[in-house]
């Protein structure tokens, strides 16, 4: 039983020879690396979800929803942009995750997170084949529905009413480019992004003209939803910001990974709050919120204006935003499958790689499945599918940075090794110069006295066990607190009694152990050349949050959540935990493998 404990916990070592040691192309750099964040993130948020949150959640107050949520975003983005810094290695989540908290764990976050991009990328495919046909009146999705009589068209739970083959042969086609390297995948990205952008442009400028202030107001105030409808919009609008982590499973393809890849997580989120405010600023001001169109949002408004042919500009921006959300959401998906076979979890043959320095087999597997899942799952079906791998993921990513910076030793790069990425004495990077390590945060007093931490002490084994447990004991509570609260919330605004002390004790006992944490020493903030401020409240309330919305998700979520990872179970206790590089040479983990003793 030991051996089996042993074998989940286990944890995989990064350091200089193991990021040396890549068989992709490194050529991104933050531009396309930025690009790349942009693309996958501004497509079905801004095209989709701003007019649905404004004309069914939140209405004027959809400004607020996009701010809170672009706040609760941020949270996960500096936790994703240290752990860039410290393991600049392919696989985002997994690998982080794999380093710091175990190889069970890794595995169970990177199973989840391979299947919801792949119906990530199925749905967008289904969502822009859905647009295509909204601009030619309908006529394409009755087409297909006489050709194909025979299509069970009762069967709309999950399954299409029809066969969506545009979807199909659209996911295929991206497939097939992305084949050909990253270095022409982030140029088709970019060119798609930045084709969106100019539209987006586009759209601000003229619907200048068409505003009218009064609209913020009328006709049911700022909030005709109230503050819960503004907070609702919220926890629907953070899935817009949904995008960042495809930067950081680039890693290993990022020239200068320790600045490039925290720049970019950060300049994507800025840009893309940037857009949605704008956007839906015009939006809300040229319409009321209760006359914006359900479909085609964006272009559907100049249809009414003295600028009718706007509409297919915004059109031709909708089907560009859509194309670089495909191609955002499988870049990931291979990288992750190449990274985790690439460790033994899955069959070796997955982490082939084409002369294009691409892994071409976890490419053509992943988009076919999501073009087979486009072709034949209703869009709603396949977003309903969607969410919890991603939560736990930028939870699991936020508690990765606690057991970082609370570690007596230090997990990934070393400070020197990182000092030799800044300098430039690593040829594998581009040269920084020396100048630019004063660029890196420094803690200021009052934070670490906020936090009473004594950066001039090094946290112990000891200290390190006792940050574990209250991780643990925090994240439990936290677990009981986010339903309570998602769940019970109009009994607490009412007074309940039990409600408002069930809801005191838990914050308490949250408090209290982030206090105790906060107490303990840990690592100097200057390690790396970005570093998550005011640890350990910015990570804890980014694991917060991402727990609030897990409450929020439907059955049918966890349904899919139940079944995949019951799978998943199956492949990593069958294949997985005796395959693992880990199991062959634990104390070796980057080295030539040899094997040991069993496990058991």
């Amino acid at each position: 039983m030991s051996g089996l404990l042993s074998a989940l916990g286990r944890k995989k070592v990064i350091d200089l020879p193991a990021v040396e040691d890549s068989r992709l192309n490194r050529c991104l750099g933050t531009f396309d690396l930025t690009m790349i964040g942009v693309g996958s993130t501004l497509g079905v948020g801004l095209y989709v979800i701003a007019g649905e949150v404004t004309r069914q959640e939140a209405g004027p107050s959809v400004l607020l929803s996009f701010t809170l949520a672009a706040i609760v975003s941020a949270l996960s983005a500096v936790c994703y942009a240290e752990l860039c810094c410290r393991i600049p290695k392919t696989g985002s989540a997994y690998t982080f995750i794999y380093v710091t908290a175990g190889e069970f764990l890794a595995f169970a976050i990177g199973w989840n997170m391979l299947l919801e991009l792949i119906i990530g990328a199925a749905s967008v495919g289904r969502a822009m084949s859905q647009y295509i046909d909204l601009m030619f009146e309908n006529r394409l999705s009755g087409w297909l529905a006489d050709l194909v009589w025979w299509w069970p068209k009762s069967a709309d739970f999950l399954i299409g009413q029809y066969p969506d083959i545009l979807a199909f042969f659209v996911v295929i086609l991206i497939t097939v480019v992305l084949l050909l390297g990253v270095r022409t995948s982030s140029n088709m990205n970019s060119l798609f992004t930045g084709l969106n952008l100019l539209v987006l442009s586009v759209f601000i400028i003229f619907g200048i003209f068409y505003i009218h202030p009064y609209n913020l107001t009328t006709p049911d105030g700022f909030f005709p939803f109230g503050i819960s409808g503004m907070l609702s919009g919220a926890a629907s609008c953070f899935y817009a910001f949904v995008g960042f982590d495809s930067i950081a499973a680039m890693s290993e393809e990022a020239t200068d990974p320790a600045r490039s890849l925290p720049t970019a997580i950060l300049a994507t989120l800025v840009i893309c709050y940037v857009c949605y405010i704008a956007c839906s600023g015009v939006l809300v001001l040229v319409l009321p919120y209760n006359q914006i169109p359900a479909e085609a949002t964006l272009a559907a408004i100049f249809t009414l204006s003295d600028f009718p042919a706007v509409k297919y500009v915004i059109d031709v921006g909708a089907t560009c935003a859509l194309l670089a959300s495909i191609v955002g959401s499988l870049l990931p998906v291979p990288r992750i499958i190449y990274a985790m076979a690439n460790d033994r979890l899955l069959p070796p043959a997955f982490g082939e790689v084409s002369s294009k320095e691409t892994p071409a087999t976890a490419l053509v597997v992943a988009g076919v499945l999501a073009a087979l899942l486009a072709l034949v799952i209703d869009l709603q079906g396949l977003v309903e599918m969607m969410s919890i791998g991603t939560l736990m993921a930028y939870g699991m990513v936020a508690a990765s940075v606690l057991l970082v910076r609370y570690n007596p030793e230090f997990v990934g790069l070393s400070p020197e090794e990182c000092g030799q990425l800044q300098s430039g004495s690593n040829a594998l990077f581009n040269p920084v110069s020396e100048s630019s390590t004063s660029d890196v945060y420094q803690p200021s007093s009052a934070e670490r006295d906020l936090l009473e931490i004594d950066e001039s002490t090094q946290p112990t084994e000891e200290s390190y066990a006792n940050v574990k447990m209250c991780l643990f004991l925090v994240c439990i509570q936290m677990a009981v607190l986010a339903p309570w609260l998602m769940q019970r919330m109009p009994h607490i605004i009412h007074g309940s009694a039990i409600d408002v002390v069930v809801v005191t004790l838990l914050a308490i006992g949250v408090s209290s152990l982030t206090l105790f944490i906060a107490s303990q020493p840990t690592r100097k903030r200057d390690e790396t050349a970005f570093s998550t401020p005011m640890v350990p409240i910015l990570p804890l309330l980014a694991i917060f949050f991402n727990l609030c919305l897990i409450a929020r998700l439907q059955a049918l979520t966890w349904v899919r959540f139940a079944v995949w990872i019951t799978l998943g179970l199956g492949v990593y206790f069958g294949y997985s935990i005796r395959n693992s590089n880990l199991a062959f040479n634990p104390a070796d983990p980057i080295g030539n493998y040899k094997p040991i003793n069993p496990l058991y």
